[in-house]
């Protein structure tokens, strides 16, 4: 190769390799533009973790708003005010008897409100509607009411059965008597205080009351379980649930007698009767007022 060529060939090298350089300086300065503005939309470290304990306590919130809003609605249905469900058009009529889901596994009297998700339980059967509820997921105030005693208001009318447009609702009768509320409490609190000596046999640890339906006022289901469960060593499909179901009797004092008519022990899908007779065993027990026992305020809750 010619000297002349030789020194064409070193220039053009030369510019290529300037070229690059040229380019790649180019392209870091570019990058170090682009890079501060994509992390500047970034929380530091330290704000996801406030934005983790902020979501903590929204949910710890949503608690507590769910607690008020059971205590509100408790107050409104010992004091017999009226829930509006929706505003409905026509002539209004009022109907008093038992509100209930339509659970036809459960319930067998609700086959014929297959097609509703409601129905009252009075002089006669009335499917309820709630025109609020459009979809599945729509929150339904009617489940407020449930197994409750209640005036329903709203228009009347006769398809296949007969149902009710509901336009409010209110508790009535037994759900607004204070006295019996009181003296229910009080009888619930001698049973989780004493179910230690109720129970027909003894725990491997110690027995806790979990819940209890009063089918009336005398006899009561308990349901109750041993805190061996609640362990971190248990093994986590351990079930201790038992069930009594009780005759009570008020003694002077403020005590009870506690009769034990029926004994339940854990079975495979449920409990099962081992000793004693119910004769509420094929009552639909969502008829019947419901209470959760809560062991760390030691209170009862009504469902």
């Amino acid at each position: 190769m010619s000297g002349k060529k030789i020194s064409i060939f070193l220039a053009l090298l030369i510019f290529i390799v300037v070229g690059f350089l040229g380019y790649q300086s180019w392209k870091g300065k570019k990058n170090q533009k682009v890079l501060p503005q994509l992390s500047a939309t970034l929380p530091p470290p330290s704000d996801f973790k406030k934005t983790d304990a902020n979501a903590n306590n929204d949910t710890a919130a949503s608690g507590d708003n769910s607690d008020q809003s059971d205590q509100e609605f408790e107050t409104q249905c010992q004091n017999g005010e009226w829930v509006k469900i929706a505003d409905i058009q026509g002539d209004i009529s009022s109907v008093i008897g038992i509100l209930h889901w339509v659970d036809t596994d459960s319930d067998p009297a609700s086959k014929q409100f297959e097609n509703y998700t409601h129905y009252l339980d009075g002089k006669e059967k009335i499917a309820l509607i709630n025109p609020a509820v459009k979809t599945d997921n729509d929150e339904n105030n009617l489940d407020l009411f449930q197994g409750r005693e209640v005036e329903v208001q709203g228009v009347l009318k006769q398809v296949s059965v007969k149902e009710m447009q509901v336009s409010q609702v209110r508790c009535t009768g037994s759900e607004t008597d204070k006295n019996l509320a009181t003296s229910r409490v009080a009888m619930l609190n001698y049973v989780s205080s004493n179910i230690i000596s109720i129970a027909p046999e003894k725990a491997q640890q110690k027995w806790s009351v979990d819940s209890a339906i009063i089918l009336d006022e005398k006899d009561i289901y308990v349901d109750y379980y041993d805190t061996i469960e609640d362990s971190d060593s248990a093994d986590p499909n351990l079930d201790t649930t038992h069930r009594v179901l009780l005759e009570m009797s008020p003694k002077d004092g403020g005590s009870y007698g506690a009769k034990v008519l029926a004994y339940y022990v854990p079975g495979k899908d449920d409990v099962v009767l081992k000793s004693g007779t119910d004769k509420f065993k094929n009552q639909d027990e969502t008829a019947f007022p419901s209470y959760t026992y809560d062991s760390d305020g030691n209170s009862w809750t009504r469902d």
